[in-house]
């Protein structure tokens, strides 16, 4: 199949460079500008329901079955940035048979503009031949986006979706309420002119569909703002799921059909798009002769030529052979040997973007180059004829050098900076960038350890130039991801030992919120390629704070609601580091919050917080210390002499504070032992 695909992408290649440049003919009239206006806004009311799926669902979905349950569409998701979804054009398919309408999005990590562009041109390329009567979403959600500044997401953003409009399709914006709302979408324009379709979800309780009514629940809220409302993740059709489940609010196959969007009532030629002539085609390929237009269409656009490749061709065949006299000696223009000779010698299909051909079989089939050039072989090839290969930066595969060059994998193995200044050295590329092109791998991910405080997620990385960093950004359901932290990739990473990385998810850093966790992976290696695990949803159950506990090792005790042992000059960092609890706050006698260094003393408050609201609080008592300023001095002598006297009243934390000598009551005993204490000739707390 791979060498078949292989011949294609060449003969693709062959016809071009033999027929005048084609040009890519949008059709200038899309239905933006045959009069529809755009917008992410619906009229207030519910036109039709339907699910979203992905390759999450696995293969063999029954669509009959969503039909028969009621729904109306499915949106399918298309691809993400590492590549199409395995299901797409088999979910496309059955969709298509079980008579339900369609849409698509598309699942972005991209956090450039010329990220976002690429990936539209790939989508493009994968709906090629399909028409779709729901919008084209960019899915704008991840994590890793979460920190890109504002005018950045909203370039992000425009640079996809602007190109889907330019190629006649309806777009759309999908991501959860809170980031819809930010003000990077509402004042950027983006609100004015593409689709809207919000994720929000009023319970996380499993429903029946359609029969809930669950999805009237936000109808007042998101009627009038957005075109579509994701409801829910846990909804079952006739016993199967879980599914998402939606409702829109345009009537979306309506204006799709009425203004020539996605596909319908298209005026530009599948030949223009496609870039290729046909009869042409046909010549070169005997076996395709009696194929009709259409059945050709599909028959291209399986193998993955896409719109768009006009000005980016694989290989310029008459350039090659006018400047390679041994290849135009050996086929002159019998074009079918000599495409059929790059096939056997090494041309492959994904280093298309890259230099075009794989050295090892030029050296092994042409000798006198590998002498002639030995390690050189790279350079001679730029230079004779691989014109797409000429980017300044991607013209260099460590992996491949090593294998063809001994001398260099020994010298230096695995050392990718070293290896490619030895290349610019030779005049290969002197903005050459050592890269490492294969992605972390990660495996073995489990999750344990589920209770209400939280859970453990273990997994195992490896790469083959070594890892930078291994992530676990983590957030709940409920309320969007209000709780997940901004710096994730510098604040959430896991502990290692080997290839093992270890996180602790904590139900206290998210609220103490019960239900269902998300969390994801992300591992980042040297060379900056990113791999990413999305985990199963772990279900945490109900927290119940006990209150503020100490440290079984420590030194602290609790006694009606005061922390006794606490000894003078000690920090609140120190003090801290004696309570097992995470949301704590330590706070003056004049209410004011205390941090870091600052020293507490009798009276200071350590108050335990539930999201906003305190559920629990002790009170410090430092032996010795009454006026509560954390040391023992004159002045707390002379209050403790002073109660012993009763000219002065003592409160709960200061009578605990004054008993210096533990008797349970104040004496002149007290009052000697603390002022010996300022002395320094005696200790309170020995």
């Amino acid at each position: 199949m791979l060498k078949k695909m292989m011949a294609m992408f060449l003969v693709a290649a062959l016809c071009i460079c033999m027929l005048p440049a084609v040009s890519i003919s949008v059709d200038a009239a899309t239905g933006y500008n045959r009069g529809y206006d755009g917008g992410m806004a619906g009229d207030g009311k519910i036109y039709a329901h339907g699910l979203d799926v992905s390759a999450w669902q696995e293969s063999g979905l029954n669509f009959q079955n969503f039909a028969n349950a009621g729904y109306d569409y499915v949106i399918l998701r298309c691809g993400t940035s590492y590549g199409k979804d395995k299901c797409f054009e088999e979910y496309y398919n059955s969709a298509r048979a079980a008579g339900l309408d369609v849409g698509c999005y598309y699942y972005s990590y991209a956090t450039s503009p010329a990220k976002a562009a690429s990936e539209a041109m790939d989508m493009i390329g994968w709906m090629s031949g399909k028409v779709f009567e729901y919008p084209i979403y960019f899915d704008y959600e991840d994590p890793s986006q979460s920190s890109i500044n504002g005018s950045v997401a909203a370039a992000i953003c425009y640079a996809f979706m602007d190109k889907l409009k330019e190629h006649g399709y309806l777009v759309g914006l999908y991501s959860m309420s809170s980031w819809l709302e930010q003000s990077w979408v509402t004042t950027s324009g983006i609100r004015d002119t593409y689709e809207g379709w919000v994720a929000h979800l009023p319970s996380t309780e499993n429903n029946s569909g359609i029969s809930s009514n669950l999805h009237q629940v936000l109808l007042s809220k998101y009627g009038k703002r957005y075109g579509m409302h994701q409801y829910s993740f846990t909804t079952y059709v006739n016993g199967a799921g879980p599914f998402d489940a939606n409702v829109s609010f345009k009537d979306y196959p309506n204006i799709v059909k009425t203004y020539g969007f996605n596909g319908y009532n298209e005026t530009e030629t599948w030949i223009e798009r496609a870039c290729f002539d046909v009869m042409v085609y046909r010549d070169r390929n005997k076996d395709l002769a009696g194929m009709t237009d259409a059945q050709l269409k599909d028959h291209w656009l399986n193998y993955g030529i896409k719109e768009g490749r006009a000005s980016s061709t694989i290989l310029d065949l008459g350039f090659y052979l006018g400047n390679n006299p041994d290849l135009k000696a050996a086929f002159g223009t019998d074009y079918e040997k000599l495409y059929n000779h790059f096939i056997t010698s090494g041309y492959k299909e994904h280093r298309k973007s890259s230099a075009l051909f794989d050295g090892t079989y030029y050296c092994e089939r042409y000798p006198e180059v590998a002498s002639s050039y030995k390690d050189e072989y790279l350079r001679h090839y730029v230079e004779t004829g691989i014109k797409e290969g000429r980017r300044a930066s991607l013209t260099f595969d460590p992996d491949y050098y090593w294998y063809i060059v001994p001398d260099v994998a020994n010298t230096w193995p695995g050392d990718y900076e070293m290896c490619a200044k030895h290349y610019a050295g030779h005049g290969i590329n002197a903005q050459i960038e050592a890269y490492d092109h294969d992605a972390p791998k990660i495996t073995n991910a489990t999750v344990t350890n589920i209770s209400s405080s939280g859970y453990t997620v273990t997994c195992t990385v490896t790469d083959n130039w070594g890892i930078s960093k291994v992530a676990f950004p983590t957030w709940t359901v409920a309320n969007d991801q209000d709780d997940l932290a901004a710096d994730f990739m510098n604040t959430q990473q896991g502990t290692k030992s080997g290839n093992t990385y270890t996180f602790q998810v904590k139900a206290s850093q998210h609220n103490y919120e019960t239900g269902a966790y998300i969390t994801h992976i992300y591992a980042v290696d040297k060379g900056g390629n990113q791999t990413q695990l999305v985990l199963n949803t772990v279900t945490v159950g109900e927290q119940k704070p006990t209150g503020i506990t100490l440290v079984s090792s420590g030194s602290y005790t609790l006694k009606n609601g005061m922390v006794m042992n606490v000894t003078a000059s000690t920090t609140v960092n120190t003090l801290l580091r004696q309570f097992e609890n995470d949301d704590l706050q330590v706070v003056n006698q004049d209410g004011s919050r205390i941090t870091g260094s600052a020293l507490v003393g009798t009276g200071t408050t350590v108050k335990l917080y539930s999201g906003s609201q305190c559920i629990d609080t002790v009170t410090v008592v430092i032996r010795g210390d009454v006026d509560g300023n954390g040391i023992v001095d004159t002045t707390d002598y002379m209050r403790v002499k002073s109660a012993f006297l009763s000219y002065f009243q003592l409160n709960d934390p200061q009578r605990y504070a004054a008993d210096a000598d533990g008797s349970g009551k104040v004496d002149t005993t007290d009052c000697v032992r603390i002022k010996s204490q300022f002395l320094g000739t005696y200790s309170l707390y020995s």
